[in-house]
């Protein structure tokens, strides 16, 4: 339901809430509903490009939570300490402003 106001109109969504169940107890047809639903609420919030607020979101993550998710995904990245320093030189940036990109 849109409301028109002077500026942008505002858009109300009726978003259910969250059930205390985990998606890994609920059968495939309440994931797929709940998947559904969050899609629907980014295309809402960005319709050109919903998969910026997906993009947002993750960057909000702390690191902890974000290596979790790798892990559970099984997915690892190694890069080797000679090519580390190749992709380092490669860059062209001062030495001080390396060690902050590392942080």
């Amino acid at each position: 339901m849109q409301i028109k106001t002077g500026g942008t109109p505002l858009t109300l969504v009726c978003v259910t809430k969250a059930h205390s169940s985990k998606s890994e107890e609920v059968c495939s047809k309440t994931l797929k509903r709940r998947v559904c639903e969050v899609q629907g609420v980014r295309s809402l919030l960005s319709p050109e490009r919903p998969e910026k607020i997906l993009e947002e979101e993750i960057r909000a993550l702390g690191s902890e939570e974000k290596k979790m998710i790798l892990t559970e995904a099984g997915l690892t990245l190694d890069i080797e300490a000679t090519t580390g320093l190749a992709m380092k030189a490669a860059i062209g940036m001062p030495w001080n402003q390396l060690r902050t990109l590392r942080r």
